[in-house]
């Protein structure tokens, strides 16, 4: 289930973003421009569960880097949290824990 999620970065403030994948550790952003690599992120998003959005500060750790000739339209970005409160990380680790919620069950 994708979720947004505001990005920030010192360089350009605030954009809006989308997370594919979530972990208590980091997230998988699609975001309309990659990111250099080592450059510190500030996330803020809400969860399914409806409590007060979680923010965390972070790391780009990688960056998909498409061919040119493949005009992306989005890219993929990995973020590793290096500061989250802990009541937000066993937040994260409960969804990641019952992820068969958000998921299609198999008929």
């Amino acid at each position: 289930m994708p979720l947004p999620v505001e990005v920030e970065r010192r360089s350009t403030g605030v954009e809006r973003a989308w997370a594919t994948n979530l972990s208590p550790g980091g997230i998988c952003l699609h975001l309309r421009a990659p990111l250099p690599v080592g450059e510190p992120v500030r996330v803020c998003l809400s969860l399914p569960d409806g409590d007060a959005p979680i923010e965390a500060r972070g790391r780009v750790t990688w960056s998909e880097s498409p061919a040119p000739e493949a005009e992306a339209r989005f890219f993929e970005v990995g973020v590793r949290f290096e500061v989250v409160a802990e009541a937000d990380r066993r937040r994260l680790q409960a969804l990641a824990a019952d992820v068969t919620q958000w998921s299609p069950r198999p008929s």
